[in-house]
């Protein structure tokens, strides 16, 4: 079976036929259902970053080339090879802040995501898109609210109704 951003399942009879010899990644192995699940996806094919296969493949720092597989209004959802995925959330996609996750990214679209940590027990990745610096300014900006303390007595200005 072909990864389906790779052709979509309305094309893939025009574009691929029965016999045909193709190559490409393999994303999965499925021997209890005799199945194969690969891509033909040249980024991913050709990536020089390191392949995430599994919870042992995964170090925080590292980067790697997955596939957008789910866009919310918060964030983005990347799969990697052997099902491995996590969320993206909003504050690390490096949006402006005029843009949604609609707008900037699609279903299908590779990225290149750094490993911030993982959840051995749920099996996903906590992910950025964000450089080391970007992140570091994120970071920095809520560290100004850290000193904070509920019900502590604040004066602001009013920025948005």
């Amino acid at each position: 079976a072909l990864h389906m951003s790779d052709a979509t399942h309305k094309k893939a009879h025009k574009k691929f036929k029965v016999g045909q010899t193709v190559s490409g990644a393999v994303l999965e192995v499925q021997p209890e259902k005799r199945k194969i699940l690969m891509t033909m996806k040249k980024s991913l094919v050709d990536s020089k970053y390191p392949i995430i296969g599994s919870l042992s493949d995964v170090s925080a720092g590292m980067k790697s080339h997955g596939v957008v597989t789910g866009i919310r209004d918060d964030g983005i959802f990347v799969t990697f090879y052997n099902s491995m995925s996590g969320m993206i959330g909003e504050s690390q996609l490096g949006l402006k802040s005029s843009q949604s996750p609609h707008d900037a990214f699609s279903v299908g679209q590779i990225v290149k995501a750094r490993v911030l940590g993982a959840n051995i027990k749920t099996r996903k990745l906590r992910l950025t898109l964000l450089t080391k610096q970007q992140a570091a300014d994120v970071a920095a900006r809520s560290d100004k609210l850290g000193g904070l303390a509920v019900g502590e007595q604040v004066r602001g200005v009013v920025k948005q109704v």
